[in-house]
């Protein structure tokens, strides 16, 4: 049945990020497919890829009877460009605005406090933006609808929380036709359209500096092995795409349902080319080396690896439930294989002393002296919202931003120099230099770079980032213009 109603919902720019790919917006995507479902129309602009997007979003206001308007945030500058769009549309309109993502989720009423957001979606959506958007078209109260947050009488009210969706394969495909998906590159890595692809929800690890404790509950679903090629061949059918990736925060939960989708997609003969986020060494260790080869079958071309620390101490304390011992077998297991993988460390967390950071550099170095394939990268632990080390950080001087608009400065790259009550500004240079140097100091680095003229800067970089990171040099770092041009041109 036709609605006359129109959903509009808005992809806004996530940041530096957006320079690793032009990724599907898959979280308005998701809360797309009910509405749809219920005869709504719905429209998405991309503001990432709509440079006159004002003139678009006011022109589709004023055209179309528009029940409400939807918005996805995380953490970060986005908050700083959905708040942009946000004032421009009341600026124009009186529409109600709802906003998603894991910030709101997190801090409902720090966003309903600015007053251009009426509602919060919290957590898991496609239930709770339905029955929303179905109490705003019939006028009625909010108070029994679970998973949201408003204000009412100058108060916040918060409704229940909304159970997960237990079974996943229960919800409809994803409405790709609501893109023109010729736009989006998923990665770098691949020389045509890619898509980005879920195959499930969640994380069951305890890990003390992610979101997902609080978000998902410790709690990981995924769609059933069949279920999820069953997607993947119906877009590869429809839109010729065969390039993925699984953006999972642990696609390797469930091996046996793991190794029961290589085998499907090796079965049906799919010919696809995948890389994914979320790998662990432990789990990856299970896979061991049948499953490795499963996966080049497969289509694997890349895995990026959390390993965290060299340190079993902050391995413990960050409750990664690994040892340092674990790692290099599992590198050098996957050095059989032709998989590029990037594996990321973190510098910097609460407690943290000189002797572990170097613990940390040196695995760093040694995985690669193990695995030329393997881009090894150094970050600075960034204090996310709503992780057990959050509140660790705040006690140890973190200053947790009290508006929202000051949220929108908090970048994972740079957050830390302008915090000087959280780390000394020697540490602040040191750790900057770590990251920066790590970046160049192994040669898979130059495969993220798409500029000629910025490989060639690589190539006379890297013995000196090599040098400085292997010999603790992180004085004098005259670099910052190079690192101003290569961030600009990298698909990191």
């Amino acid at each position: 049945m036709k609605n006359d109603k129109t959903i509009l919902l808005i992809q806004p720019h996530v940041g530096k990020l957006d320079y690793a790919g032009l990724r599907l917006p898959e979280a308005l995507l998701a809360v797309a497919r009910y509405p749809l479902k219920h005869g709504f129309s719905v429209k998405i602009i991309d503001q990432r890829i709509t440079q006159n997007w004002k003139k678009c979003v006011g022109d589709f206001l004023e055209d179309n009877n528009v029940l409400c308007v939807g918005l996805t945030c995380m953490t970060g500058p986005q908050i700083r460009y959905a708040l942009e769009i946000n004032r421009h549309i009341k600026s124009i309109s009186s529409v109600p605005i709802v906003w998603g993502g894991i910030h709101p989720s997190l801090f409902p009423e720090q966003c309903l406090a600015d007053s251009s957001i009426d509602y919060v979606v919290i957590g898991e959506g496609e239930e709770t933006f339905m029955e929303l958007i179905l109490k705003l078209q019939d006028n009625e109260s909010m108070s029994d609808v679970q998973g949201i947050a408003y204000n009412k009488n100058g108060k916040t009210v918060i409704g229940k929380p909304r159970d997960f969706i237990k079974d996943m394969d229960t919800l409809p495909h994803l409405p790709y036709d609501l893109l023109d998906i010729t736009r989006y590159r998923a990665s770098g890595l691949f020389d045509g359209p890619s898509f980005t692809f879920f195959t499930s929800r969640g994380c069951p690890f305890p890990c003390t500096f992610c979101y997902n404790a609080v978000y998902n509950k410790g709690k990981w679903r995924g769609f059933s092995a069949v279920n999820t090629v069953d997607r993947l061949e119906a877009i590869i059918d429809k839109y010729g795409i065969r390039y993925f990736f699984f953006q999972d925060d642990n696609l390797f939960t469930n091996v046996q349902r793991f190794r029961e989708m290589m085998r499907e997609i090796i079965r049906r003969q799919l010919n696809i080319e995948w890389a994914c986020l979320g790998a662990r060494i432990d789990t990856l260790s299970r896979i061991g080396e049948e499953g490795l080869e499963l996966m080049v079958k497969a289509g694997c071309k890349d895995v990026d690896i959390g390993v965290e620390s060299g340190s079993d101490r902050i391995l413990k304390m960050i409750k990664k439930n690994i040892t340092a011992d674990q790692v290099l077998p599992v590198i050098r297991m996957l050095s059989k294989f032709p998989i590029n993988s990037k594996c990321t460390f973190i510098v910097g967390f609460p407690g943290e002393t000189e002797d572990e950071v170097q613990q940390t550099i040196k695995l760093s170095m040694q995985i690669v002296e193990e695995n030329e394939m393997i881009f090894s990268l150094i970050f600075v632990y960034t204090p996310y919202p709503g992780s057990d080390l959050f509140f660790v950080a705040e006690k140890n001087g973190f200053v947790v931003p009290e508006r929202l608009d000051d949220w929108g400065d908090f970048t994972r790259d740079e957050w830390f120099l302008h915090n000087e009550n959280w780390l000394t500004k020697r540490q602040r240079k040191r750790y900057n230099s770590i990251c920066f140097t790590s970046m160049f100091a192994c040669k898979a680095g130059k495969t993220k770079i798409s500029s000629y003229l910025m490989k060639l800067l690589f190539d006379l970089y890297h013995p000196i980032a090599k040098f400085r990171l292997k010999h603790n040099l992180h004085s004098f770092q005259v670099e910052s213009y190079l690192q101003r041009r290569l961030l600009s041109s990298s698909k990191l």
